[in-house]
């Protein structure tokens, strides 16, 4: 089989999430001045915003809720209260900024939210004519934008439906894209009503430098690490277990990096963590 090799610089995004054993902001672990930090990139990352969090619907049971905007978060209201003083047991936020040819609108603005999942992704899967192959027809009448990352998150949620766990489900689908796409970054945040998975996925991914430049910010201005490891990310606990997810562009400090070319999942009952490595994926059971 071909590997595809072209058009692997990709959209320009920011990640960002929690989970945690009570009702908390993202503010409340991390630090208001890092979430602080997240909103700036919107600077940057300006295509968009939308976030993700967990519920309790009617009867009790943990439901996914999210809230998208086309606008830029930068100095948005409604993104600075999701950041800081909306609490949830579990949160995912995403910044976009578009990839070229992908229209600036709704319905490609991360996360995507299909059967009580939320999905958000940095990278460009491109071009997408394999990966639209992977999902089956009833899985792409789903997909309501024209990005690639929609493409992804479908796929997981096909091998999900063929009966494998959420975490086998992303390992087997972040596989096989990477079997095609060798260069592309697959890092995303999934929120499911038990699990929040993240994948640091982009080990060869170049550093977009071109999307930096076309923006027009002065170089001087861009965000943390955007110029020397812009895929890279990290995790933090907190004092009290919670657990954090975040792309480079915060304060670092204190923090740890996700392994590369791993998926790694959190028990939301628990905050235990499993995580899986690409090259020992085959081990993993159902």
């Amino acid at each position: 089989m071909g590997h595809s090799r072209e058009g692997f610089s990709g959209s320009v995004c920011r990640l960002i999430g929690f989970a945690s054993l009570t009702s908390e902001s993202i503010g409340e672990v991390i630090g208001e001045q890092q979430c602080d930090l997240f909103q700036d990139m919107s600077r940057l990352h300006r295509d968009g915003w939308g976030t993700a969090w967990l519920e309790e619907n009617p009867t009790g049971e943990p439901t996914v809720a999210a809230v998208r905007s086309a606008s830029t978060g930068f100095g948005d209201v409604d993104l600075r209260s999701s950041l800081i003083s909306q609490p949830s047991r579990a949160r995912i936020a995403h910044l976009r900024l578009a990839s070229k040819g992908m229209p600036v609108r709704s319905e490609n603005t991360h996360p995507y939210v299909a059967g009580n999942l939320a999905f958000a992704h940095n990278g460009g899967i491109l071009p997408p004519d394999e990966l639209r192959a992977m999902v089956h027809p009833e899985f792409r009448t789903g997909v309501h934008g024209n990005t690639d990352s929609e493409l992804y998150f479908a796929l997981i949620r096909q091998n999900v439906r063929d009966g494998r766990s959420l975490l086998r489900a992303t390992v087997d689908a972040v596989a096989a894209v990477r079997e095609r796409y060798p260069l592309v970054s697959l890092n995303a945040l999934l929120l499911g009503p038990d699990q929040l998975i993240g994948v640091h996925a982009s080990r060869h991914t170049p550093i977009p430098h071109s999307e930096f430049a076309d923006s027009g910010l002065p170089h001087s201005e861009l965000p943390l690490e955007h110029t020397t490891d812009y895929y890279r990310m990290g995790y933090f606990r907190s004092e009290n277990g919670s657990i954090a997810f975040s792309s480079v562009g915060i304060d670092m400090a204190g923090w740890h990096q996700l392994p590369q070319e791993s998926v790694t999942s959190v028990d939301l009952q628990t905050l235990e963590t499993d995580v899986v490595a690409l090259e020992t994926a085959d081990s993993l059971t159902a």
